[in-house]
């Protein structure tokens, strides 16, 4: 979502702050009597600061550190991202904050000599009656946290954050849910799915380690469409890997569709950008705050017979002020056997450090999570095999038999972020920062399944293991001018270097017949791979220019060296383009854009390393040209005060050289299994082709309402992905005029809250409509039948298996209620139809109806 404000100027007493429409008092003869207050201390000391554009979060912060006294707040009463500007010479830090805060529900109090509390301030009857939103209880889900105004100030696609007004591209908040507990992992399906218009990702078995993105404005890639992902601005050594968020940690995610990121975050961000926030502040009254959850429950399952214990606990410590501040957070999450042989857990861990100065901010992080499962192979598929003579299936492996949890076979995902970011403000104009980091994770045993025949059947599927780590640098500097003669802006330069050691590799299973030739058998764990560093180095420029804060002209450019890559993917020049006209009467705004970009993503990746099914991965990546997505997006937005907002955006964007694994029949294998003998005989293996030209075409909507305690939200996205020219040598199964196997036609998602004093409740409906893709059911049982020869497991003759899909819909709800001060109960419940399969093919089995109760605590 884009918000965009008129933004007017009130002086106080030597002090200028722009305040957004939505927040400007209806009268502003009170300002001079805010300037004869006799401020107590430390409210009466004298603060001298200049800031544009920055976030609430940013002013209060360096007012406080300017006054040199400790200022708390809640982030929970508070626009904490809202875009405000501050030019204030000796005033008294009482005018300042009070004229900062206009229009917020708070004021400042003194509790101490040195310290100052953002206490809720008593509400008027003129504002009851209006549209302004009560705060919730502490206890409450807010799974409905989207506004209709959103003046917020974003990090991603700039380097020191700026409001969303001149964005010329859709961009939207999620933020973090502070939760329901109980109800399982905090996927980044449950956060996305039906709240982000233009991306779907499938809900995944939890026996699942890996993201499966639907789409992401179409595809992208094959299996591996995916955006480019930062935690505190350190890029993910592997997007793929960042399947779930800890509620605890998170304060929200950001999210860019399309190519248009690129400009600013370089190659591989091709389909789009999410940017990863996580939490820094302090305790509310500026001590120390100490937050408990734990939540139990059950899901159901067909498959299983008893319903499987679902945990889910959390706490997190919390001290400090806004200027000084530090915490750390544990989370951890357990699903049991769902079905036969599965079962999987989730574990979280955080810590930070901030510290800010009036013209300067440190902060630091540490973020940690790890995940096991055991990969049970799916029921559906054991059932639909034939079974040989004695016993066991035709299969030759697990998939005919249920296997304890104790027997099956453990994969593990750990991953790691540590990073610090250091911000100096010289002035009003300029502003420093400077981000460093690495990012990386180690896999064991990891179960990977892009391709059409289920990997319980198929030998030639391999588990991936080892780790990668990247060390990200980048340094940029923001110059910012005023409003001369009507005429304003900012130019961004920027520069980075990262450096990528990546020693993924795919590991055989035991006694598992492969390679060309009789079938012989694979040692154990023979690993087929090697460790590869790569470096990237790139600079990059961005300006915007913008007239009487009506219309705003954007251009941006990233030049790019990639070194350790396919020689065709050296060398990048991603440009972006974008125009935004604003237009506001009475409390109506609206707002035109439209934006170009492209984007590029290295033919050798991290990503493809770990889903790689082939003999020898690095055989025919030279010849390969990187995968590519250029094109437009329109939009509108329209904003009725704080209470309405409706977000329409059409996109037309041309992707090419995207690069498929291709099943083909290994050299010298034979077309037949041997009679009676396992099927992995035929040895049908998989190479890296491009596939061609593909067009993804299609529409967003997104809308907002909120009438006092009650919110609604809805998107709606309708995509046409298609094949619309093949490469030369191209061997696979899509031809000209397919659509792109996997992607939804249509996504829908509509969430409703209600928010009181002590209730609170959200129900959220999700689903993806209409998408081909294999019936991976029936081509376990050709690739198992001695009746169905090599040749027709692959190239065209796979399109008979092809399938069309109607979906499902994803029913969620919650309700909590504050027993006492500090203390709260949680009922929650997903998967409330209880869809156990159906997507994203007719092989997977996703948990049942899963309910839960909670308790949050806080001290």
């Amino acid at each position: 979502m884009v918000a965009v404000f008129q933004v007017a100027t009130l002086t106080v007493a030597g002090l200028a702050v722009a305040v957004p429409a939505w927040a400007q008092p209806r009268t502003v003869a009170a300002a001079g009597e805010v300037g004869g207050r006799a401020w107590p201390t430390p409210l009466d000391r004298p603060v001298s600061l200049h800031l544009r554009d920055v976030a609430l979060r940013t002013a209060l912060d360096r007012l406080a550190a300017a006054a040199r006294v400790r200022l708390s707040y809640s982030a929970e009463t508070l626009p904490l991202d809202r875009s405000v500007s501050v030019a204030c010479d000796a005033t008294p830090l009482g005018a300042a904050l009070e004229a900062v805060l206009r229009g917020a529900e708070v004021q400042p109090v003194v509790v101490g000599v040195e310290q100052v509390v953002l206490a809720p301030a008593r509400v008027p009857a003129a504002a009851a009656a209006s549209d302004e939103v009560p705060n919730a209880s502490p206890s409450a889900p807010m799974a409905v946290a989207r506004m209709a105004v959103l003046d917020q100030v974003v990090v991603t696609g700039s380097a020191a954050g700026a409001s969303q007004r001149a964005l010329p591209f859709a961009l939207d908040v999620v933020r973090a849910s502070t939760g329901a507990p109980g109800i399982g992992m905090s996927t980044l399906a449950h956060g996305i799915d039906g709240t982000v218009p233009g991306i779907w990702v499938w809900t995944q078995s939890p026996s699942s380690l890996l993201a499966r993105y639907g789409s992401i404005r179409g595809a992208s890639s094959f299996g591996l469409t995916a955006p480019k992902i930062y935690i505190d601005g350190i890029e993910a050594a592997n997007p793929l890997l960042v399947t779930a968020l800890s509620p605890e940690s998170v304060e929200r995610v950001e999210v860019i569709r399309g190519p248009q990121g690129a400009a600013f975050y370089g190659a591989d961000a091709i389909s789009g950008v999410i940017n990863v926030v996580t939490r820094h502040d302090g305790a509310a009254d500026g001590g120390r705050q100490l937050e408990v959850r734990s939540g139990v429950g059950a899901a159901g399952s067909a498959f299983a017979e008893h319903p499987a214990l679902v945990q889910d606990h959390g706490a997190a410590l919390r001290e400090g002020s806004g200027a000084r501040s530090r915490g750390v957070s544990l989370s951890g999450s357990s699903i049991g056997a769902y079905v036969p042989g599965a079962g999987a857990r989730h574990l979280f861990g955080n810590a930070y450090a901030r510290r800010v100065g009036s013209a300067w901010a440190l902060s630091a992080t540490a973020y940690a999570d790890g995940a096991s499962a055991n990969t049970a192979p799916s029921p559906l598929v054991a059932a639909a095999l034939p079974t040989r003579p004695g016993g066991g299936t035709t299969g030759g492996g697990t998939a005919g038999r249920q296997v304890p949890a104790t027997d099956a076979p453990r994969q593990s995902v750990w991953q790691y972020t540590l990073g610090g970011t250091a911000t100096h403000a010289a002035g009003e104009r300029w502003t420093h920062v400077v981000q460093a980091g690495v990012n990386g994770y180690r896999l064991t045993g990891l179960a990977v399944d892009p391709v059409a025949v289920p990997s319980s059947v198929d030998s030639a599927l391999l588990a991936a293991r080892g780790g990668a780590d990247r060390g990200t640098l980048r340094a940029s500097s923001v110059a910012r001018w005023g409003e001369e003669r009507g005429l304003g802006g900012s130019v961004t330069l920027a520069g980075d270097w990262a450096v990528l050691r990546d020693g993924t590799a795919a590991t055989a299973s035991p006694d598992v017949p492969r390679g060309p030739g009789a079938a012989g058998q694979v040692p154990n764990d023979v690993t087929m791979g090697h460790s590869t560093w790569l470096q990237t180095a790139g600079l990059s420029a961005q300006a915007t220019a913008g007239w009487r804060e009506v219309a705003y002209v954007t251009a941006g450019l990233r030049g790019e060296r990639n070194g350790g890559y396919a020689e065709a993917s050296r060398y990048a020049a991603l440009p972006m383009f974008g125009a935004t006209v604003v237009g506001q009467r009475g409390d109506v705004t609206v707002k035109l854009r439209t934006a170009y970009g492209r984007g590029l993503r290295p033919a050798r990746t991290t990503t493809r390393f770990t889903t790689w099914h082939g003999g020898g991965f690095g055989a025919r990546v030279p010849d390969l040209a990187p995968e590519e997505q250029r094109g437009v997006e329109g939009g509108v937005d329209l904003y009725v005060g704080r209470a309405f907002g409706v977000h329409a955006t059409a996109f037309d964007q041309r992707a090419s050289g995207l690069i498929q694994q291709v099943s083909i029949i290994a050299p010298g294998a034979d077309t037949l299994p041997p009679r009676g003998g396992p099927a992995g005989a035929r040895r049908i293996t998989y190479a890296l082709q491009n596939v061609g030209v593909i067009t993804n075409r299609g529409v967003e909507l997104e809308a907002t309402w909120r009438a006092g305690p009650l919110g609604l939200a809805g998107t709606f996205t309708r995509v046409d992905s298609r094949v619309r020219q093949l490469a030369l040598g191209y061997t696979g199964d899509l031809r000209p005029g397919d659509r792109m196997l996997e992607v939804p036609a249509r996504t829908l998602g509509v969430d409703a809250s209600w928010s009181a004093p002590r209730w609170a409740a959200t129900l959220g409906a999700s689903r993806a409509f209409d998408w081909t893709n294999y019936d991976r059911l029936r081509l376990a049982q050709a690739y198992t039948s001695n009746a169905h020869e090599a040749r027709e497991l692959v190239g065209a003759p796979l399109r008979a298996y092809w399938r069309t899909y109607d979906g499902v819909t994803h029913l969620r709800a919650s309700v909590a209620r504050d027993v006492v001060a500090g203390f709260g109960i949680v009922l929650a419940g997903d998967n409330l139809l209880d869809r156990q399969r159906g997507e994203p093919d007719d092989a997977t089995v996703l948990p049942g109806r899963t309910l839960s109760l909670g308790v949050r605590a806080r001290f």
